[in-house]
């Protein structure tokens, strides 16, 4: 059926292309990136830049680095204020949104303004607004506010500002929050990437050849950014799961109910067979678990009458829960990353005396089919009439919009009964297993290539039948030395052909992976404590991913297995060599079997077992020498389990200082179940004078291939000559910032005070911590240095 559009009405392309530059001209001048800062289109993952490219200030990385949670409790008592937290957040977001074009409207003015109403009211009465007093907050492109958009993608909704903000707003806003930015989605919300006429594609900021899922990817790829401590996304398929799992970030899919709908925008106004919900995003479990409770303790259904008025109800867990593991859903095979996280959640949850049983999945394909019925039921008339007030097209991600049939008022009402049906019989078969959760792939890939994506089966039958669901980051990460095909894959079907087919491990490497675990209908505090209770058992290390560890190592194959397990890590600088102290085992003799292959004549060694693994003299290549960056020199390179957790841990560097040749060494691993958590209670002492050199010992970058530098950051480092001083305790990659900084005005000798680097906190997972900096940035080590036989001594504080 062709579209037609009254002659006077603007075409969608001259409607998108105004607002498109309304936006650009939104954001302030002194948040608009320099060009000379910019990376180049080329560069894959930006996560990293706010902290490397020395634009931000101490403080705003700061603030930008804490979680949700952590900052309300700081702007409950009065220790932060709303008014600096809200314009850190404001410039984070507006530097996102210039790296991924993740934002569709912007109101800094009115969050600034509400800030300093919230800090006002704070020194009045001593007393907080609410729960969120002061905490920005990012919100979807489909909540209304008064005064801006929810164009949910279609051409025809621009320029129809909201006259009320929507009840979630309220809500928000009554306890306290500061709405600042929403962001974009696809076209009628209905795609599973963000793409869409109007303001384009939203790329995945960890790798901007990927998608960051849909349709609430303009959340996930902000809140990656930390350009929001927490946002609000809706789900009707899958789009809170979906991009969370794209970008490797933590959401809850709420039962219909528990959560205010009311005066929010939909892309299909009247389907309600399949509800859509909200939810948070955010990048730990426990702001997602903060979020949660603070909207139902607000008692939401106050403020939408479709809210069940039922209170936060605190977890009783049994000690052993019993899970059902679904390995796939018999139509798409989980890709190898995806399948690896998931057989080792479930050794790990066996071994930690969890009941597992296997899942059948013969009732997902029914679930599948009754939600493809269910969203085109009306022939695809509310998005066709939308799109045909502009003259918009059909996006070819939409075809099964456009071609479908319309259900007449009887067929619907049997497709109803279908459904309720369905629903019945799932629960029926879930109470006679007597199981508590399932758990299963989020969506079959860690993401994929823009345009590509396919599949929402693993997520949208769990609309179908309303049931509580998270996808959480498991600590794992794409590896394109284990995860590439294996010969004998037999696909399910040609959708899993398809998936299979396309997927690229070499463009994926490194990305997290992540898992959902399902609980029933009205069970958000159980899905949410089962969840934590997951990851707290996957490892020690597993539920640090969520409390933010501290992480440095290089981007190779020598510490993939760092990478992958993500050890606390300091590289102290200050002796002869470096300290890279990593491991806690839960058992004194597990640590990494590493197996080093040395090229030529290498005189180093690695020391299995538990007690170090030494380099004497090591030298990482960039993969691509034709870039003319230099390599990495690390001379004594030695890692250390920390075995006394509660005693002093001194390193003596005299023990692996040698005069070898430089040589390439390769080291490969398999997972490696058991590796205790990172102590995050040590930090450097101050050392001794006698303990400092000021010889020749020099901070040296390595650049990997796929990234290119800056230009002042080479002669940043070119123009160091002793000793650098980086300590950075509260941001975590803004070492890399502050030295840059230092170096661009002029203050080179305070860049040499000290012999330490320390990166502590980076929020969220430890790999993209260290892809982010050691990609993007450096690794920061000693390549000589006249004196040896030294200590950096590690206390707790």
């Amino acid at each position: 059926m062709s579209l037609s559009v009254d002659a006077t009405t603007p075409r969608w392309e001259e409607i998108g292309a105004r607002k498109r530059e309304a936006l650009s001209a939104s954001i302030p001048e002194e948040w608009r990136i320099p060009a000379d800062l910019l990376p180049p289109e080329s560069q894959d993952d930006v996560t990293a830049w706010p902290e490397t490219s020395g634009w931000f200030t101490e403080e705003e990385l700061a603030i930008t680095a804490q979680t949700a949670s952590d900052l309300a409790r700081q702007l409950v008592a009065g220790q932060l204020k709303s008014e600096d937290v809200t314009r850190a957040f404001c410039k984070r977001a507006a530097a996102a949104h210039q790296l991924t074009n993740c934002l569709s409207e912007t109101c800094f003015d009115r969050a600034l303004a509400t800030a300093r109403a919230r800090d006002e009211h704070f020194a009045r009465t001593g007393k907080p607004v609410g729960a969120l007093h002061g905490l920005p907050i990012s919100l979807k492109d489909n909540f209304h506010l008064r005064g801006l958009d929810a164009t949910v993608g279609f051409a025809s909704h621009v320029g129809d500002a909201a006259e009320d903000d929507a009840a979630l707003a309220k809500l928000l806003e009554d306890a306290g929050a500061v709405f600042y930015v929403k962001t974009n989605v696809p076209t009628a919300m209905m795609i599973a990437e963000t793409v869409n006429n109007v303001f384009g594609r939203t790329l995945n900021p960890r790798n901007r050849k990927t998608t960051s899922g849909g349709s609430s990817g303009g959340e996930s790829a902000l809140i990656v950014m930390k350009g929001s401590p927490v946002g609000v996304g809706s789900d009707i398929g899958g789009s809170l799961r979906i991009p969370a799992a794209c970008t490797g970030i933590f959401t809850i899919r709420p039962s219909f109910g528990r959560f205010p709908v009311r005066n929010c925008r939909s892309g299909m106004p009247g389907q309600e067979a399949v509800a859509s919900v909200n939810g948070p995003m955010a990048r730990t479990l426990a702001d997602v678990e903060f979020y949660s409770k603070t909207v139902i303790d607000s008692q939401p259904w106050l403020y939408d009458a479709k809210c069940v008025p039922l209170a936060w109800r605190a977890a009783q867990l049994p000690q052993k829960l019993k899970i059902a593991v679904m390995w796939h859903d018999g139509m798409v095979r989980p890709t190898p990353p995806v399948a690896r996280a998931l057989r080792d959640t479930v050794a790990k949850l066996k071994a930690a005396g969890h009941e597992i049983i296997e899942w059948d999945p013969s009732d997902q394909k029914e679930g599948a089919i009754l939600l493809g019925r269910m969203f085109v039921a009306d022939g695809g008339k509310a998005i066709r009439h939308e799109l045909g007030r502009t003259g918009e097209p059909f996006r070819p991600e939409m075809q099964a919009y456009e071609e479908a049939t319309e259900l007449g008022t009887w067929e619907m009402w049997k497709l109803h009964a279908e459904r309720t049906e369905y629903q019945n019989r799932y629960l029926d078969r879930w109470n006679q297993a007597g199981i508590d959760a399932i758990l299963c792939p989020t969506i079959p890939f860690p993401t994929v290539k823009a345009t590509t994506f396919k599949h929402v089966a693993y997520t949208g039958v769990f609309n179908v039948l309303d049931y509580s669901a998270v996808s959480f980051a498991t600590g794992h990460h794409v590896d394109k030395n284990m995860d590439r095909l294996d010969s004998t894959y037999e696909p399910l079907s040609d959708t899993c052909k398809a998936v299979n087919d396309e997927f690229d491990v070499d463009l994926l490497d490194g990305l997290p992976v992540s898992l959902q675990l399902v609980a029933r209908r009205l069970e958000e505090e159980k899905v949410l404590a089962m969840s934590q209770r997951v990851l707290d058992t996957l490892s020690e290390l597993a539920a640090a991913l969520n409390q933010a560890p501290t992480v440095i190592g290089p981007d190779s194959e020598v510490t993939f297995w760092a990478r992958q397990l993500g050890p606390c890590t300091d590289i102290g600088n200050g002796v002869e060599g470096g300290t890279l102290e990593a491991w806690r085992p839960v058992q004194t003799k597990v640590l990494p079997e590493v197996s080093a292959k040395c090229h030529e004549s290498h005189t180093g060694s690695f020391e299995n077992g538990s007690s170090s693994i030494k380099v004497p003299r090591l030298q990482l290549l960039p993969k691509d020498s034709q870039q003319g960056h230099e390599p990495a020199a690390i001379s004594g390179y030695q890692a250390v389990p920390a075995r006394h957790r509660d005693q002093e841990i001194q390193y003596d560097h005299d023990s692996f200082v040698s005069d070898a040749s430089a040589e390439t060494i390769h080291a490969n691993h398999a997972d490696r179940p058991g590796l205790g958590a990172p102590d995050r209670s040590f930090e450097h002492s101050k050392q001794s004078e006698s303990g400092r050199s000021k010889g020749n010992t020099v901070a040296v970058a390595w650049i990997s291939a796929d990234w290119r530098c800056p230009p002042h950051l080479p002669l940043a480092f070119k123009r160091l000559s002793g000793w650098v001083n980086l300590v950075s305790p509260a941001s975590p990659l803004a070492v890399i910032g502050r030295l840059n900084r230092r170096l661009r005005s002029g203050r080179t000798s305070e860049a040499r005070e000290t012999a330490t680097l320390i990166l502590a906190r980076e929020s969220n997972q430890v790999p993209s911590a260290l892809v982010g900096l050691l990609k993007h940035s450096v690794l920061l080590a000693v390549a000589r240095g006249p004196s040896v036989g030294q200590q950096c001594t590690r206390v707790r504080k």
